[in-house]
């Protein structure tokens, strides 16, 4: 009892001298770029505006002020000012005057040239929970504190912002992501800066996106205040009426232009004070809205699968990138272009509902892509380029360019673009070559056993190609030298094949076993004629296993395996290897998603299957 009453004369006392109050004495400048600058009154004093900035017209435009508790704009302009119009335009625009800044109050500065407010000094202004209001608050604070610890101090803080006016962008922290171990991840897909050590004091002005005062028992506003999509939420209030309307904010991309929108919730269970809903698909981190008003704002978690980011962007077939620009084939015949992952672009498209088996590559100066119409009578195949992903030359259009007779044709499994020659390979033993950038094909000719193969899969050394078949003995590499005819140059190969990559050493080939038992092959060749078997973790090279994909990225291989149902993909894992795929271990299991394609960017990777994943290079 004692105790109890210790804790309650603390914090007595703390609320009377501990709000407000002055930190130590602290001496700043201001130094403002020309542009937008977010700065702050950290000191223990009124900043009078009209002195500071009337006399700097020719370089100071304006100065704001965000009033959270009217949620209006105080406005001042030195020009305006001078002519005496300053009120009346306020008025106008529905603004405040702006005469003061309070001390722990930020304000944004626009300046048309660099110019300073000179030194401010004094007792520093300690901003603390009492100083907030419920939503967005504009502020500054004397301490010399990081964002983590005046989140903690303060207490249900969902979002931090600081502005970066050298490199205009936004510092972020949000406590919710911090915890889970989702912040990197969040800011790197963001495009936001880290604050890192940087801490608010000494003239910083930040954004406070606080949730208010935390009640016995609830928080008022969003519990919690982040989660995934098909997460709960319960929301605390009052006034909610008998059937609410509870929407969350979306945002996605349509030709180029950011549509900023809201997607609708359904509501679980609701009286006037709470309400539970189910976070929709389409959400993303922003404002939560019951009967069009805000409640609060909350964060989208997006799911890790092992090191991967899963974004909300659907997947796709293939991918390719540039080191910057990502190009993924999205639906049978469109394609999408991306920096980030997150939201894409419409590309190319050729129009007609039954192509299949479009693929994209980076042949080193431009992205390559190739699709074939997949119609029983007379397959055609179209070849597009482009230099970034965005705008795209059509060099074929709806051509047979594979069929080894008149008689038949040939869908397209396959391309290698590389050095300035493009190989396609497809059914009925198709194989033909462009070597002025896909505008022009010939026909190669190879062994007449192999004209009514299927051809799987082709690589190219620059020297040497190599393609691989399935004969009723196995898999059967066939070779071309130099551009030369083909010739066969092994046969008999455990391995179906499906993948084929050249690491620069060696031929790396994958697929699945000819075994009745199933389960994912790797096979090395240095020539294409003597072929050795890779080790691979025991459970994905036994079983309804199937290699899928290979990729290279520096000195390391990778293995996109299938998990099999008969033979219909249910599940996918990622290998790896540091040898020169002589020894595969497991990277990450991507579950249920059968994750088709990968590629590596400078900063980004990248890897798509029903959902698209990103991972932060290392």
């Amino acid at each position: 009892m004692l105790a109890r009453l210790i804790r309650c004369l603390v914090t007595a006392w703390l609320l009377l001298v501990g709000f407000n109050s002055s930190a130590a004495t602290i001496s700043y400048s201001h130094s403002f770029v020309k542009g937008w600058n977010l700065v702050g009154n950290s000191v223990a004093a009124t900043l009078d505006v009209k002195a500071s900035f009337g006399t700097q017209a020719a370089s100071v435009t304006s100065v704001w002020k965000w009033n959270a508790s009217t949620s209006r704009w105080a406005f001042y302009a030195p020009s305006l000012d001078s002519a005496g119009t300053l009120a009346s335009y306020c008025a106008s625009k529905g603004y405040d005057v702006l005469t003061s800044v309070a001390q722990g109050e930020g304000f944004w500065v626009n300046a048309a040239a660099s110019t300073a407010l000179g030194t401010q000094s004094g007792n520093g202004f300690a901003l603390t929970a009492t100083n907030l209001s419920q939503g967005w608050n504009l502020a500054a604070t004397g301490d010399d504190i990081t964002p983590v610890a005046f989140s903690a101090n303060v207490g249900n803080v969902t979002t931090l912002w600081a502005w970066d006016s050298l490199n205009n962008a936004w510092f972020f922290y949000a406590p919710s992501l911090a915890a889970s171990n989702g912040l990197a991840s969040y800011i790197s897909n963001k495009g936001y800066q880290d604050f890192g050590s940087g801490t608010l004091g000494n003239g910083r002005g930040f954004w406070v996106n606080y949730a208010g005062a935390t009640e016995v028992g609830n928080k008022p506003g969003l519990n919690p205040d982040h989660g995934t999509v098909g997460s709960k939420v319960t929301i605390i209030g009052s006034g909610f009426g008998s059937n609410p309307q509870v929407k969350f904010y979306d945002e996605f991309v349509v030709a180029g232009y950011l549509v900023r929108t809201e997607v609708k919730a359904v509501v679980d269970s609701s009286s006037d004070t709470q309400i539970v809903v189910t976070v929709p698909a389409g959400a993303n981190s922003g404002a939560v809205k019951v009967n069009s008003i805000s409640v609060g704002d909350f964060t989208v978690d997006l799911p890790m699968v092992g090191a991967w980011t899963q974004q909300e962007a659907q997947g796709g077939y293939s991918l390719a990138t540039n080191g910057t620009n990502f190009v993924k084939v999205w639906s049978p015949a469109n394609v999408k272009q991306s920096t980030t992952g997150i939201t894409w672009d419409d590309s190319y498209a050729y129009v007609s509902n039954d192509y299949m088996g479009g693929q994209v590559q980076w042949d080193g100066s431009q992205f390559v892509y190739m699709v074939s119409r997949d119609a029983t009578s007379s397959p055609v195949q179209t070849v597009a380029v482009s230099p970034d992903g965005s705008r795209w030359v059509t060099k074929v259009a709806g051509q047979k360019l594979i069929s080894w007779d008149q008689q038949y044709a040939s869908s397209m499994r396959d391309f290698v673009a590389i050095l300035g020659r493009m190989t396609m390979v497809g059914d009925k033993g198709g194989i033909a070559t462009s070597t002025d950038g896909g505008t022009t094909w010939t026909l190669e000719h190879y062994p007449v056993f192999y004209q009514d193969h299927q051809i799987f899969a082709v690589d190219d050394t620059g020297s040497q190609r190599i393609a691989l078949t399935l004969s009723s003995d196995g898999g059967t590499a066939l070779q071309s030298d130099a551009g030369g005819a083909w010739s066969v140059a092994a046969t008999g190969l455990d391995l179906k094949p499906v993948d084929l990559l050249w690491t620069g050493t060696v031929h790396i080939a994958t697929g699945s076993t000819t075994s009745a038992g199933g389960g994912t092959r790797v096979l090395r060749s240095s020539d294409g004629k003597t072929w050795t078997t890779a080790t691979l973790p025991d459970t994905y090279a036994n079983g309804a296993w199937r290699g899928a994909k290979l990729a290279k990225q520096g000195s390391t291989l990778w293995l996109l395996a299938y998990k099999l149902n008969g033979v219909n993909p249910i599940g996918s894992v990622l290998l790896r290897s540091i040898d020169d795929g002589l020894n595969w271990t497991l990277d990450t299991d991507f579950g249920n998603d059968a994750v088709s394609a990968i590629a590596f960017g400078t900063s980004l990777w990248m890897a798509v299957g029903n959902k698209t994943y990103t991972r932060a290079a290392p």
